[in-house]
């Protein structure tokens, strides 16, 4: 049975976040998204347009 990536969680609140830190790069190599305190961050460009691009995607609020 595989197992699945591990996704890290990214503080993206801190002052000191950087989206070009190796913090990011390494959530990036494990995982296509990341958690943060406020849902997922779509760390890939060909991901989030593809997400885009899906009418199976809906925003939460929209609901």
């Amino acid at each position: 049975m595989a197992t699945q990536p591990t996704t890290l969680h990214l503080d993206i609140s801190n002052a000191y976040f950087r989206m070009d830190s190796e913090e990011v790069r390494k959530a990036r190599d494990a995982h296509w998204y990341a958690r943060t305190d406020w849902g997922i961050a779509v760390l890939r460009y060909e991901d989030s347009s593809a997400l885009l691009k899906s009418p199976l995607l809906t925003q939460g609020s929209a609901k």
